[in-house]
């Protein structure tokens, strides 16, 4: 897998400058430090994941797009 180069991605960066993850349109993009291998979590399963951590922020977020 080589999607680390999109250019429509965005990159979270430690202060040192570090790349950390990308986000990209097929979802969130890290590198393994210590194989290389760049993984891939889709969109859809960071939603799921979301709403399953943090119910109440989500409902929170759902009532004000109601208003």
């Amino acid at each position: 897998m080589t999607y680390i180069d999109d250019p429509n991605s965005q990159e979270e960066r430690c202060d040192c400058g570090k790349l950390l993850f990308k986000m990209t349109p097929r979802g969130l993009e890290f590198k393994c430090n210590r194989c290389k291998q760049i993984h891939l979590v889709p969109i859809h399963r960071l939603d799921a994941e979301f709403r399953n951590i943090c119910p109440v922020i989500d409902q929170e977020s759902h009532d004000s797009k109601k208003s």
